[in-house]
């Protein structure tokens, strides 16, 4: 509360205030026994608005509405706001939009398959996550003969642009990539019992 309605701003050297108090609050309002550095603050503010029409420190004008991080001791801070409602400001307002939906895909037969999504537009493929292609079909034809392992990944893209998430990577033919090693036949039986 004491930031958002008396608008509090802690900075290295002093308490600066810029209260802000929305016209259905307008009152008086009091914070006792604000503990700040060295100092005791009764804070007591009435009004609404955002424009200080006065600030005092123990009925002395307060410059800039800012106490020192000096100040010591139990004090009396009184705030009166210009009882100003702010002007009305447009709102900016921008169209809903939803990323397409993430393709499930399946490889059978030298293509990546998925469902076509809906909205989707085109859909790009990765290769190692670099891009390979991109169709307007829910199907890729994998090139045959790779030399090196090959993880595929299918991207949705709507009309406005906007991709899905990547789909989960895929390895293709990854069975002529994989080294299965027995440590058992390496490696003598252990005396432990285990």
């Amino acid at each position: 509360m004491y930031k958002g309605l008396f608008g509090m701003q802690f900075e290295a050297d002093r308490l600066v205030f810029r209260p802000f108090v929305p016209q259905v609050l307008a009152g008086e309002r009091r914070l006792s026994n604000f503990k700040y550095r060295q100092a005791v603050l009764n804070i007591e503010m009435t009004g609404f608005g955002r424009g200080i029409s006065s600030i005092t420190l123990d009925g002395q004008p307060l410059p800039g509405a800012a106490v020192p991080a000096t100040l010591r001791g139990p004090h009396e801070l009184r705030i009166v706001l210009d009882n100003q409602a702010p002007a009305a400001q447009q709102v900016n307002q921008a169209a809903h939009h939803v990323s397409p939906m993430t393709p499930a895909v399946r490889y059978a037969a030298g293509r990546l398959s998925w469902a076509p999504v809906e909205g989707a537009q085109a859909y790009q493929v990765l290769r190692n996550g670099e891009f390979a292609g991109r169709t307007t079909e829910a199907s890729f034809a994998v090139p045959a003969g790779n030399e090196s392992y090959a993880a595929y990944q299918v991207l949705a893209v709507d009309k406005q642009g906007f991709e899905s998430f990547a789909s989960e990577p895929l390895a293709v033919d990854a069975a002529a990539f994989q080294q299965q090693v027995e440590l058992a036949t390496g490696a003598t039986k252990s005396a432990r019992p285990y």
